[in-house]
């Protein structure tokens, strides 16, 4: 554990000096991951809550209360319904941090199992400590009191909130959980008060603090999204305008915009929609750098209003009280964790930030191959039908991801086929919800094999054991590294295995090796069978031809303008130090160079992605 970051005031005896700080847990390999760890007892403090929150539950200061991190029944069903042996890693690490309720950030990649991470040890929390106090009791008792969820999911996507739903349900059939503008969230006499609520903000926003707030904080968000596309129009003129990167706070949008804005128009509690915020006891952001990007903007103020709203009924924000004593606790997730996100305003005094992938270096699954293939853009679709045909059994459950005219496309190709080889099915924004999600229950219930989408499905959905991605672009912005590894986290997920393979031209080899030194992806390049066996009689969808590629490395003085004299090793020996002890050196031919700055050489293709993996920290350029 290790302290990362303390910020104090600059004004020291300011009444309102604040103390914040994020305690960073790194990946921990040797975290007991049985279930019998779960049975210990742990200590339960929630006097931090403050007196009201103490004697509304019942609860004495001082007294100890223990409880066990996880019920045998919810152990015996995650091994006979799941078919879990043991927690995963990265659920493991961080589930006494958010059990006992801390306020996490969890870093975790692609498919680790993240939904249950937060999921398990929220609702454990409440079935085995906060349902049995004296309140608890007290709501059930009163039929009209119990209104309220008792956990609240925001997530980015309809998709994405029916899918956490379905996890939910599955480890605990015994909660009523809603989908936010879908299901039905008010209290009903036959299935009792709502447990669970998972929705965008704008539909929980609707169900907590009803239609007519909602509908002036939407009004608000079009029409400041007007003006800025406005702003930004005279700007257009056939130039692109430059992005921020994620991360960059040159703008100032961070935590500053989640502050307290007292004269905002947040709700009160008797102007409520169908469902009471007043038993609110944690609340989830999945996929946050989605959910609440980009960087805060208008969503992020929306946010802070509805969040407001919930303090205030659940009485975390009171008339009276000098501190805001809340009764909830925060959990942040997701594949990607821009700077922004861990520096969120609205986090407790002491963030827990569980970065379970290490910091700068593998990002993408373990199990994942990564692929390349050269195909000029106008050949694109008909090149990826052909290889969908003609290649099935080496592809198998396929996820397509292509820009709305490729994805159409595409499916106008494989659907001409008679007989048609392939069962497909297309997931764009184009289709309304109830198509989108029959496509994904189509996909994971194994009726198609094939599944077309644009980036709509490109984060947060499971796709159930998808063995290839083949992608008919690139990503192009400034978050391509970041689009990339939710793309091709669509496979090998959870110990599984599986591949992903990019088709691109020479004018995208610019993005291709940026995001290979961003996600540290090592692509080997891909021959279809047919050419594979024109180039030496290669097996059927060999990833490797008996050819060369020739590479450029560059060597130059990172300081040359402020320290010219700085001595830099060349490029030859830049290569010969990092290949020193590798194999892969006696397949290497050098070719004559004129400046010691740069050194070209050949290597056999089948090598070439352990060349570039060995020199990932350089400018390595591969020549046509």
């Amino acid at each position: 554990m290790n302290l990362y970051n303390w910020e104090n005031s600059a004004r020291a005896n300011h009444k309102k000096v604040k103390k914040t700080g994020t305690v960073v847990l790194h990946p921990d390999e040797h975290v007991d991951t049985d279930f019998e760890q779960l049975r210990k007892t742990v200590k339960v403090d929630r006097s931090h809550h403050g007196k009201n929150y103490m004697e509304e539950h019942g609860l004495v200061k001082g007294e100890e209360e223990r409880s066990v991190l996880m019920s045998d029944m919810t152990i015996k069903t995650l091994r006979d319904t799941m078919g879990f042996t043991a927690l995963l890693p990265g659920q493991a690490q961080c589930y006494r941090g958010i059990f006992v309720g801390r306020d996490v950030i969890l870093h975790s990649r692609t498919g680790s199992g993240k939904t249950l991470a937060y999921v398990l040890p929220l609702v454990e929390r409440h079935l085995l400590v906060e349902s049995g106090d004296a309140a608890g009791k007290k709501r059930r008792a009163a039929d009209d009191a119990a209104r309220g969820p008792f956990l609240i999911v925001f997530v980015f996507s309809v998709d994405l909130a029916v899918q956490t739903k379905q996890v939910i349900q599955r480890v605990y059939p015994q909660l009523r959980v809603a989908v936010a503008g879908m299901d039905a969230v008010a209290p009903d006499a036959r299935e009792g008060p709502l447990d669970v609520l998972v929705g965008t903000v704008r539909a929980v926003d609707e169900a907590v603090r009803g239609r007519k707030v909602a509908a002036e904080a939407t009004a608000a968000e079009e029409k400041e999204k007007a003006l800025e596309a406005q702003r930004l129009a005279p700007q257009g003129a056939g130039k692109k305008r430059a992005r921020p990167a994620a991360g960059d706070d040159a703008s100032g949008a961070d935590d500053a915009e989640l502050e307290e804005d007292p004269e905002a128009d947040v709700g009160t509690v008797q102007q409520q929609g169908e469902v009471s915020a007043a038993d609110v006891r944690a609340i989830v952001i999945d996929e946050v750098d989605t959910t609440l990007g980009p960087r805060f903007s208008s969503l992020g103020r929306r946010m802070k209003n509805l969040l407001k709203y919930i303090r205030r009924a659940n009485g975390s924000l009171a008339e009276g009280l000098l501190t805001d004593m809340r009764s909830h606790h925060y959990v942040l997730c997701g594949a990607t964790i821009p700077n922004w996100v861990i520096k969120a305003g609205f986090l407790g005094v002491k963030k827990y930030y569980y970065q379970l992938v290490a910091a700068g270096s593998v990002k993408l699954p373990e199990g994942l191959e990564v692929l390349r293939m050269p195909c000029p853009y106008e050949v694109r679709v008909r090149t990826a039908a052909q290889l969908l045909r003609s290649q099935h059994d080496f592809f198998g459950r396929t996820i397509v991801f292509g820009t709305p005219k490729q994805v159409a496309a595409l499916e106008k190709e494989l659907l001409a086929a008679v007989p048609a080889a392939l069962s497909v099915r297309t997931l764009t924004e184009a289709k309304d919800e109830v198509e989108r999600l029959s496509a994904v229950e189509d996909f994971n219930s194994k009726t198609a094999d094939t599944l077309l989408c644009t980036d709509i499905a490109a984060r947060g959905l499971d796709m159930v054991e998808a063995q290839t991605v083949l992608m008919l672009s690139l990503p192009s912005h400034v978050l391509a590294a970041e689009t990339f590894v939710h793309r091709a986290g669509r496979t090998a997920r959870v110990f599984h295995t599986g591949r992903c393979l990019v088709l691109h031209d020479a004018t995208e080899r610019e993005v291709l090796d940026g995001i290979a030194r961003t996600t540290h992806a090592t692509f080997k390049l891909f021959v279809p069978a047919g050419a594979a066996a024109e180039a030496g009689g290669a097996k059927k969808g060999k990833a490797e031809p008996s050819a060369t590629v020739r590479l450029q490395l560059t060597v130059r003085n990172p300081f040359q303008f402020t320290k010219p004299n700085v001595k830099v090793p060349s490029a030859v020996e830049v290569l010969e130090k990092q290949l020193a002890n590798s194999p892969l050196r006696a397949s290497l031919t050098l070719e004559a160079s004129e400046s010691p700055e740069v050194v070209r050489f050949s290597v056999p293709a089948s090598v070439a992605h352990e060349v570039k993996a060995k020199l990932w920290k350089y400018k390595l350029e591969e020549l046509h």
